[in-house]
């Protein structure tokens, strides 16, 4: 049995709890709300985590934790959130006009997705895979950052660590400072 059937059988028996007991207490909305966007994702599961762990770099020095390689492109975001806000279009253009909340619903859809946690990465961990900012901001062209005009993402050579064009990213694809204060419980991705 597939991921897919798996997900339609789990929503189905979920259902059957929903229908003769409307008011119980019992019931899981979260747990349905999963199913239902799973089940809305099935034909694209694969085709979504292909894509995600192809993008994924680890960090360095960070043990097991891994980041996207790249800022987070719109064709991905449209697959998962089946929307894209994005000013600029494009689909290898990193996606825009985001909010922070809408960046961690990204992240929890994405967790459904993959099975495991999935976050924004904290600002330290955001600059280690930046690097050497002044090697980096060396390779940018000039034109790209004083116009304020996107192109396509990994357009320039990596970094040592293997990531892309960070500099330009948004403040939105970061965990909030609370939330990195209070300690994460879980891993990253």
């Amino acid at each position: 049995m597939n991921a897919g059937e798996r997900i339609e059988r789990a929503a189905a028996r979920v259902e059957e709890v929903y229908d003769p007991l409307p008011k119980s207490e019992l019931k899981d909305a979260a747990l349905r709300l999963r199913l239902t966007y799973l089940g809305s994702q099935r034909e694209r599961l694969r085709e979504i985590q292909d894509a995600v762990f192809e993008r994924l770099r680890p960090l360095p020095g960070a043990g097991e934790l891994r980041m996207m390689r790249t800022e987070f492109p719109q064709s991905l975001y449209l697959q998962i959130m089946k929307v894209n806000p994005s000013r600029n279009p494009g689909r290898e253009f990193p996606v825009d006009s985001v909010s922070w909340f809408e960046a961690v619903e990204c992240c929890e859809r994405l967790s459904w997705i993959l099975g495991q946690t999935v976050r924004l990465p904290t600002a330290d961990e955001f600059r280690v895979a930046v690097g050497d900012a002044t090697e980096t901001l060396e390779t940018v062209d000039p034109s790209r950052i004083s116009a304020n005009k996107r192109g396509p993402m990994a357009a320039f050579q990596p970094n040592q660590a293997g990531f892309f064009d960070l500099l330009g990213n948004l403040a939105e694809w970061l965990q909030a400072e609370s939330a990195a204060l209070g300690g994460d419980p879980a891993p990253g991705w």
